[in-house]
């Protein structure tokens, strides 16, 4: 809380930058929403006048008549390597008095985030063709069937590797090939050296009987840019993160969760769901990354007991809206993998999308969350092209055990 000062301070509540400040019963005034360096003008609500700001920073009176306001404590933004700068979740609703049980959480919004990423990887894309000679990272999407969910994952992965340059294409298979051709495929692609990124699309929908793990592990660990072979995820397991392709999904809730400035280490971790796409590897990365961590899952029988007890919780379990506000220990960090969808009868569709998290009640009682849509979702496929482009061609001395080609051998 900010209190008045000689000067004749404006009463502001402390805030991270993208909160609301709400007037309250205190006479706290009133500050629109924004990004540092934003100027805010006065809207037909009634919001007081603010200059433009660097979060801490003194802001002094001028001809316009700018209110004074003074930034105190704001939350730093970690925008880790893969950003250079500019925030990436806003604060969407007003704030509640000081003192008061109720909070609205500040939304973590994936959907800025990757948009930031991908133009960054845009520009070290245009370097690298520029520096040798029209070289561009490739990645192969393979397919087998003709999936409706599957097809609509695969335009969007294809879209922003076209957006960032990275040579991408779509091989599908038809829903009668075999396991041996689908092996068949994999081999060819694993030898071309054109192609840096093997992505599988699962499920494998085949009228035949294809063994997913099997298929899985022919992809060449230096060609696994989804993370998911046994020797990459062996590798997470045993804390060798910079010798591996993390998967794509825990490695965007990595990144959001920093966006929040939380220390992970030292903090209680609750992942719910195990799956070897998202809740097990999720689980490793946190470790590693120094919380204590624990995994529910269907036979746990005190899952809101141990919610209560996280202060960073990610959900995916695959179970609409199933872990509720008042479970969620007070300023946690909320991440929502999930991705449902439930009867809607106000929607064209009948139909609208859901996490596993009841976002309302959560809403109320977290400190961060991630929409849905609009959180992990678009993280997930940055990472993608992430893995795809700067975890293998920007360092030369990164290649790992398994002898990936680097950009160093094409000079």
């Amino acid at each position: 809380m900010v209190s008045p000062w000689s000067d004749g301070l404006s009463r502001v509540r402390w805030f991270v930058p993208g909160q609301m400040v709400s007037p309250c019963s205190d006479g706290l005034s009133r500050v629109r929403w924004f990004v540092p360096g934003q100027m805010v003008s006065p809207g037909s609500d009634g919001l007081s006048l603010v200059r433009w700001f660097v979060p801490g920073q003194m802001v002094s009176p001028g001809s316009d008549g700018l209110s004074l306001v003074r930034c105190s404590n704001p939350v730093a933004l970690h925008l880790s390597v893969m950003l250079s700068s500019g925030p990436a979740f806003r604060r969407l609703a007003a704030s509640g008095c000081l003192g008061s049980s109720r909070t609205i959480a500040t939304i973590i919004s994936g959907k800025e985030m990757s948009k930031l990423l991908r133009e960054r990887l845009k520009n070290e894309v245009q370097k690298m063709t520029s520096e040798f000679s029209g070289f561009k990272p490739g990645l192969l999407v393979l397919q087998v069937g003709d999936r409706d969910d599957s097809n609509l994952y695969i335009s969007t992965k294809l879209k922003a590797a076209a957006q960032i340059g990275i040579n991408a294409k779509h091989v599908r298979l038809p829903n009668t090939a075999t396991q041996h051709e689908v092996l068949q495929s994999i081999m060819s692609v694993n030898e071309n050296r054109s192609i840096h990124g093997l992505i599988v699309q699962l499920p494998l929908d085949s009228v035949n009987v294809i063994d997913t793990e099997l298929i899985i592990n022919a992809v060449s660990p230096e060609k696994d840019v989804d993370g998911l072979t046994w020797i990459n995820a062996g590798k997470l397991s045993r804390g060798e993160l910079n010798d591996c392709f993390l998967p794509c999904t825990p490695r965007g809730c990595m990144e959001l969760i920093r966006q929040t400035g939380v220390t992970v280490a030292g903090s209680s971790a609750v992942v719910i769901g195990r799956s070897k796409i998202v809740g097990a590897p999720m689980h490793d990365l946190l470790l590693w990354n120094h919380a204590t961590v624990t995994t529910c899952h269907s036979k746990t029988t005190d899952l809101p007991e141990q919610v209560s007890r996280a202060d960073i919780l990610v959900v995916g379990a695959g179970k609409a809206e199933m872990i509720r506000g008042e479970w969620l220990k007070e300023g946690a960090v909320v991440i929502d993998c999930g991705i449902n969808h439930i009867p809607d009868q106000t929607k064209e569709s009948g139909k609208r999308v859901v996490g596993d998290v009841h976002y309302a009640s959560a809403n109320q009682r977290a400190g961060f969350i991630t929409p849905v849509p609009g959180g992990v979702g678009p993280m997930t496929v940055a990472m993608l092209m992430e893995n795809t482009e700067t975890r293998r061609w920007t360092g030369v001395d990164r290649c790992g055990q398994d002898d990936v080609l680097c950009l160093h051998r094409f000079e």
